[in-house]
């Protein structure tokens, strides 16, 4: 098992799945794993914010028994043992050692190193590009009564706060476990990020949207 078994590189480092596989088979993991792209300028990781590094990103991965199940000890002593990690490493640091330091920061800054700013709408905004009148439209709804971005700022769309992109922004809205238009109206057992230890940054409410 690998990063690229649940992050495929064509599929925006995600895997089209409701929940990724597990290490074991038959099993999936309790989350569907989330894209790589702008990863960079996340400051609190995974979807529930238990993360606050990437290079903690990695390390819940390997330790976790559903995903690696591993340690770093076993990894570097693999990589040791393959003489073009031994190159590339040499190459990459000025100790030139294979360290769990030194695999860290190798395995972050490639993750740190993933954006897209080439899709048909970043070249729309750039104007080097038109896109279609239901595309505008749906952006025009996404901006303003759909109220999309209120949580989703652009131009990454991710829940990063401009202007300067430095902070995640979450809300907690309340999910319900069936369509809202079956009464009566129950939320979610799953509290989502309500439990995450930066919940006091968290602004929300329990309460369902109305329908717009």
């Amino acid at each position: 098992m690998s990063c690229a078994t649940c992050h495929l590189p064509e599929n925006a480092f995600t895997d089209l799945k409701a929940k990724s596989q597990s290490n074991v088979e038959g099993k999936n993991s309790v989350e569907k794993f989330a894209v790589f792209i702008q990863c960079g300028l996340c400051k609190k990781i995974f979807l529930r914010f238990t993360g606050f590094y990437l290079e903690q990103q990695a390390e819940h991965v390997i330790y976790n028994e559903n995903e690696f199940n591993t340690s770093y000890e076993s990894i570097i002593k693999k990589l040791k043992t393959k003489p073009e990690y031994k190159k590339h490493f040499k190459k990459a640091f000025k100790n030139g050692h294979i360290s769990k330091e030194n695999f860290s920061k190798a395995l972050s800054s490639y993750v740190a190193s993933l954006y897209s700013y080439e899709s048909d709408f970043d070249k729309f905004m750039r104007n080097e590009k038109e896109i279609s009148a239901d595309a505008k439209k749906g952006f025009n709804l996404f901006m303003g009564k759909a109220n999309c971005a209120t949580c989703h700022f652009a131009p990454n769309f991710s829940g990063l706060v401009p202007p300067f992109f430095n902070e995640n922004e979450s809300e907690v809205l309340g999910i319900p476990t069936k369509p809202i238009s079956q009464k009566p109206i129950e939320l979610d057992a799953d509290k989502g990020r309500i439990n995450s230890p930066v919940k006091k940054k968290i602004r929300g409410s329990t309460k369902i949207l109305s329908k717009q």
